[in-house]
């Protein structure tokens, strides 16, 4: 993952996909590759897709670092993409944190 990251850095994302692609392939729930598919996904304005991901991985490792902090960035991106008013963040983090009144 390490190549996939340095091209993302690099803003080299065809290149950055493939790798991703290329190690997903072998192993579909490998955590660091969607991570870092999360985070290239965020990188070239896909939120949706990054956001998708990493509900992914909080289904597969719910002690990922950060996740919940990235859930929210991912979150955050895609409702400004949208045009989604900020104040839907609270049924979001109501979600995050567990069992709620919503459910």
């Amino acid at each position: 993952m390490s190549k996939a990251a340095c091209h993302r850095r690099l803003q080299e994302f065809d290149l950055a996909s493939s790798e991703i692609s290329q190690a997903t392939g072998i192993y579909p729930r490998y955590k660091k590759g969607i991570f870092e598919r999360a985070l290239l996904s965020l990188d070239k304005g896909s939120p949706a897709h990054a956001l998708t991901d990493l509900e992914r991985l909080l289904r597969l490792d719910r002690e990922w670092p950060n996740i919940s902090d990235w859930i929210v960035r991912a979150s955050i991106a895609k409702m400004r993409a949208e045009k989604v008013p900020l104040l839907t963040l609270n049924l979001t983090l109501d979600l995050l944190s567990g069992p709620s009144k919503y459910m």
